[in-house]
């Protein structure tokens, strides 16, 4: 997934944000359950409702995912920033050292690795930032 998109304006609005590779986290609203998927966006129906069967054809037919959650639609994304916020601590406790072991071959040039080197603290203060 690119984005997650909160389902919490008029339609129109909504489907300016949602696009393919979106997720996006709405309830029971079937007219932005069916425009999300014709974008190419996943859909995640909450408040525990149940998409209309011709939403769920259309998901299967364009192979996308549409799945129904009982939480709330704040529950939800709080869960989902919680999830992503876990991610990002576990992949720190990586060190540089042990991405660029990896990369370090005699073909690498000097510019390549101080590249990578810049990559991967950039990311880290973007983690770190994010908090």
């Amino acid at each position: 997934m690119n984005k997650f998109v909160i389902g919490a304006m008029k339609l129109e609005a909504m489907m300016r944000y949602t696009g393919a590779g979106n997720l996006l986290i709405v309830g029971n609203r079937d007219k932005a359950h069916e425009q999300a998927l014709r974008a190419g966006a996943a859909v995640l129906v909450t408040g525990g409702f149940d998409a209309e069967d011709h939403v769920k054809k259309l998901a299967d037919e364009l192979q996308l995912p549409i799945i129904s959650s009982s939480y709330d639609t704040f529950t939800v994304a709080t869960m989902i920033n919680r999830a992503i916020y876990d991610q990002l601590i576990k992949k720190e406790i990586i060190l540089v050292e042990d991405i660029l072991r990896q990369f370090l071959k005699p073909s690498f040039s000097k510019r390549m690795i101080e590249y990578l080197i810049g990559t991967v603290i950039r990311m880290k203060q973007c983690t770190a930032a994010s908090r």
